[in-house]
């Protein structure tokens, strides 16, 4: 267990060390190789950073999918809000995550396959079995 343990810590901290000198070190070295500054160095950035989660075992990349993609999504609906392509909505974070509470309760009622061990196991303490 404590092998275990000592490879999967070690594991993450080579993809957390890998991923964060990709994303700042990718920007700088196409700054300067091509001296000039744009949107794309940061898209470029951003996959190449993103592919470190390779590094990562296969259950766990889900995981970190699935970490990374409210912040994505988050980020892009407030890149669209501030050019006036979308506009604020009150309360919006409320109404996403019933959606998602609404979501992961469907998938624990008809399939509980494709829900987590840890989440399906949390979820049975409090509703119990369907």
């Amino acid at each position: 267990v404590l092998k275990r343990l000592v490879k999967t810590s070690l594991r993450s901290a080579l993809f957390l060390s890998l991923y964060m000198s990709v994303a700042f070190g990718v920007p700088c070295g196409l700054r300067r190789l091509f001296r000039t500054e744009g949107r794309w160095i940061y898209a470029v950035s951003g996959l190449a950073a993103g592919s470190m989660s390779v590094v990562e075992a296969k259950g766990r990349q889900l995981e970190l999918g699935l970490y990374f993609l409210p912040r994505a999504m988050e980020a892009l609906w407030q890149m669209m809000a501030k050019r006036g392509y979308v506009t604020r909505v009150p309360y919006g974070e409320v109404v996403l995550f019933m959606g998602s509470v609404g979501t992961l309760m469907t998938l624990y009622q008809t399939d509980k396959s494709s829900v987590g061990s840890t989440y399906l196991g949390t979820m049975f303490r409090f509703f119990g079995e369907n």
